[in-house]
């Protein structure tokens, strides 16, 4: 029995190795993990790639069961990534507000202390002017 590259047996060897690769772990510095660098690191770029060319190299064959698996393992991953790559825009969004927030109360505060530096100039000015 041949074992072409559109044997059902090779194809689904295929399927099987793509799957059984996992991105490696992300670098633990001292306990302090990025949410943003787990998410990222989490998408499943190999494994969609290795689906997409396994697609790709069928795309002038007649679809079967195998495919349709495929297709719906690839859109399991996409699935997936959105939803990492949603957490992480969420997560950037959480903090550019957190940070707005902070400058805006810093540019208050300075306001402020501009406000008083200019009364007291003036005041120190009468002083002297009196």
């Amino acid at each position: 029995m041949s074992m072409s590259p559109s044997n059902p047996s090779t194809r689904l060897a295929r399927l099987d190795q793509i799957l059984t690769q996992s991105p490696p772990a992300p670098a633990s510095r001292t306990g302090d993990v990025d949410p943003g660098q787990v998410h990222l690191t989490s998408v499943p770029l190999d494994r969609i790639k290795g689906l997409t060319t396994e697609l790709r190299e069928r795309a002038d064959s007649t679809p079967d069961d195998i495919d349709a698996l495929t297709i719906r393992l690839l859109f399991n991953d996409y699935k997936a990534a959105v939803a990492h790559l949603r957490a992480v825009a969420n997560g950037v969004d959480g903090r550019l507000h957190a940070v707005t927030g902070e400058l805006h109360q810093m540019r208050k505060t300075l306001r402020r202390a501009e406000e008083l530096a200019a009364k007291r100039s003036a005041l120190a000015a009468d002083e002297v002017s009196s």
